[in-house]
C-alpha cells in the first residue's frame, strides 16, 4: 500500500540521497541534451531544502513500505495581481509508475494550492515525454504559451 504525505525539511535531509536520484532522473528525462553534473544535483537539492522552510511550497513524498519511491515539489507565489501556483518537478521510481501516484500527488497538491487563495498552477512539461502530457491534459490543464528553441551550438 503506498502512502503520500508532506515531508518536511528533516525528512528530506533524511531521503537526500533518494530525493538527489529523483532530481537527476526527472532532469535527465527533461532535458535529455543536458549534462547533469553532481554540482548541478547538489545546488537543486539545496534549493529544495532551503525552500523547504517557506509556507508557500509544498514537497509531498510517496511511500512504499517506509520507502520514499516518489516526489512532487510546488510552490506558489504572487504574479501581477494573483496568486499562481507552479508544479516544479514530479518523479515516481519506474517500478512504482502506473499506479495512479502521480496524479494522487496531483490532486494532493492542486488542494493545498485552493486552500492558499492559488488561481491557477502552471507547469512545464516536455513535449516528448507523452506520458507526462497526456497525464496533465487529462487532468485539464491547457497549454497556453509555447517555448521555442534554436541551438546555436551543437
Amino acid at each position: 500500500m503506498y502512502k503520500i504525505k508532506k515531508i518536511d525539511t528533516e525528512e528530506i535531509k533524511k531521503n537526500s540521497s533518494k530525493l538527489k536520484l529523483f532530481l537527476k532522473e526527472g532532469y535527465k528525462i527533461g532535458f535529455p541534451n543536458l549534462e547533469i553534473t553532481k554540482e548541478v544535483i547538489d545546488e537543486k537539492f539545496t534549493s529544495l531544502l532551503t525552500y523547504s522552510k517557506d509556507k508557500n511550497i509544498l514537497v509531498l513524498g510517496s511511500f512504499k513500505d517506509d520507502k520514499l519511491v516518489g516526489y512532487l515539489w510546488a510552490f506558489y507565489r504572487k504574479i501581477t495581481f494573483k496568486e499562481v501556483g507552479h508544479l516544479n518537478q514530479i518523479f515516481i521510481e519506474n517500478s512504482h509508475r502506473g499506479q495512479g501516484l502521480a496524479q494522487k500527488m496531483i490532486f494532493k497538491m492542486e488542494n493545498f494550492m485552493i486552500e492558499n487563495n492559488v488561481e491557477e498552477i502552471d507547469l512545464n512539461a516536455t513535449y516528448s515525454v507523452k506520458n507526462a502530457v497526456r497525464l496533465y491534459e487529462m487532468l485539464e490543464y491547457k497549454i497556453e504559451r509555447v517555448v521555442m528553441i534554436k541551438k546555436l551550438r551543437k
